[in-house]
C-alpha cells in the first residue's frame, strides 16, 4: 500500500509526463515461507511515456529508507513469543507497464530492501520481491490477468546458520472497473 506525501510534476511535452513523489508505504508479505511488515518512506520518479500513441509506457524508479520493519528471526524467541527483529533499512524500487491500444498490457515490478536489526538478534536482511503480470482487456469494464514472481529473504546472523526462505507464487485474476 502506498500513498502519495507530496509530488512535483515536471513539465510535459505533450507526449510524455513526469513527476517526483515522496510516498509513504506499508508492506505486508505473509505466505507460507516467511511472514514480513514493513513502514518505508520513498523518493520516487514517476512517468508516462508516449502519452498521445496507441502504444504507452509508464516507468517507477526510486529509493528510500525502511523506518520500521518486522523480519522474521528463527533463533529469537523473546518475551511472549515474539519472533521477529525489529529492523530498519534502506530500499530501491523499480517498475515498468506497456500498454497497447489499451486492450492489453504487460508489467515488472521489482523491490530489494537491506536491513539491519535494531532489536533483536544481532543481523541483516536482504528482501526482494518481483513479479511480471500480463492483463487482457475483454471490453471497458472486465480484464483478465495472469502473473508470476517471486519473495525471497535472506536473513545472515552473527553466531548462527544463513537462513534462505523463497516463495515463488503465480496469480490469475478477473478484473472489474466501476
Amino acid at each position: 500500500m502506498s500513498g502519495a506525501l507530496k509530488t512535483w510534476p515536471m513539465e510535459n511535452d505533450g507526449h510524455a509526463q513526469h513527476m517526483y513523489t515522496i510516498t509513504m508505504n506499508y508492506d505486508f508479505i505473509k505466505n507460507n515461507a516467511f511472514q514480513y511488515g514493513g513502514q518505508s518512506f520513498a523518493f520516487k520518479l514517476m512517468s508516462n511515456w508516449n502519452t498521445d500513441s496507441k502504444v504507452q509506457f509508464s516507468s517507477e524508479i526510486g529509493s528510500g529508507v525502511i523506518a520500521l520493519g518486522a523480519v522474521p528471526d528463527k533463533y529469537l524467541f523473546y518475551g511472549e513469543g515474539r519472533n521477529y527483529d525489529y529492523c530498519a533499512g534502506i530500499q530501491v524500487v523499480a517498475a515498468g507497464k506497456v500498454n497497447f491500444n489499451k486492450r492489453f498490457e504487460a508489467a515488472f515490478n521489482y523491490r530489494g530492501s537491506r536491513f539491519q536489526t535494531i532489536n533483536g538478534n544481532p543481523s541483516s536482511y536482504i528482501l526482494n520481491t518481483l513479479s511480471a503480470d500480463l492483463r487482457g482487456y475483454l471490453n471497458q469494464k472486465f480484464s483478465l490477468a495472469a502473473g508470476v514472481g517471486q519473495y525471497s529473504l535472506n536473513g545472515f546472523f552473527r553466531g548462527f546458520e544463513y537462513v534462505a526462505e523463497i516463495y515463488p507464487f503465480a496469480r490469475f485474476s478477473l478484473g472489474y472497473i466501476f
